[in-house]
């Protein structure tokens, strides 16, 4: 068996001849575009590929989504200054922003700033998310099909369910917690509305010609608990998984 065959019969159920070993080499390679020691095209090249090969390690990573976002009525930018990656939206209701730094240590970024941070920032973000379209955009799947061969699966995403993403990104542990207590009804409100945008994308994905479907938690029984994961995440993620299934 080669390694597509091997974790797609794990997928299926079935065994193969003996488990497949897949490496997660996206951030070594991040690095050492930044050393230069690679070119700057390297993870979409052909070599990116063979050198997965070299190694003897199964391709799987990194995913994409097979989809374009655009926003109609609200302005989107994305600047930096000095280390710092500002991304802002202009709204008809407010403007809300976050903020990374990049971190050369490492050759990563680290999110130092939400996009919620008082409860008047989920109108802003609910206005962001509803004004959201989503087209589909399957090149880097084609490409990746032809580079991958036998050596790999074509992984792509969809979106993290509203819940995940709020806490990740949008707003944070400690802010989400806090407005879950104090402004529950906006912030269940603001995940409809986040749901009804992320099904959109979930659609176009399901048309993609691809091996594999991911949904990109970053699951963690101390960060969300029985209670919310119950409440908020399992639902969403059952209904998406049954259209992954089909």
């Amino acid at each position: 068996m080669n390694f597509r065959q091997r974790v797609l019969s794990i997928l299926k159920h079935e065994a193969p001849d003996y488990v497949p070993w897949f490496g997660d080499l996206d951030y070594y390679a991040s690095a050492l575009i930044k050393r230069g020691e690679k070119p700057v095209n390297f993870k979409l090249s052909d070599s990116y590929l063979d050198w997965h090969r070299e190694l003897g390690i199964g391709f799987y990573l990194q995913g994409y989504f097979p989809f374009k976002t655009t926003y109609r009525n609200c302005e989107e930018k994305n600047y930096f200054e000095g280390n710092i990656r500002y991304h802002e939206f202009e709204t008809p209701m407010g403007k809300i922003q976050e903020k990374y730094e990049y971190l050369p240590e490492s050759y990563t970024e680290a999110l130092l700033e939400h996009f919620v941070k008082t409860p008047n920032d989920l109108a802003v973000l609910k206005y962001v998310y509803s004004d959201a379209e989503y087209s589909a955009d399957y090149s880097q799947s084609e490409m990746r099909k032809k580079q991958i061969g036998n050596d790999g699966i074509n992984l792509v995403y969809i979106p993290k369910t509203p819940f995940m993403q709020l806490m990740v990104y949008d707003a944070g542990v400690m802010q989400l917690s806090e407005l879950l207590i104090d402004n529950q009804d906006e912030v269940e409100e603001l995940l409809e509305v986040m749901k009804a945008s992320f099904d959109k994308a979930v659609d176009i994905t399901m048309t993609t010609d691809c091996d594999a479907v991911m949904i990109p938690e970053n699951l963690s029984a101390e960060m969300v608990g029985k209670k919310y994961f119950e409440k908020y995440m399992r639902p969403v993620q059952s209904e998406w998984i049954e259209k992954i299934r089909i």
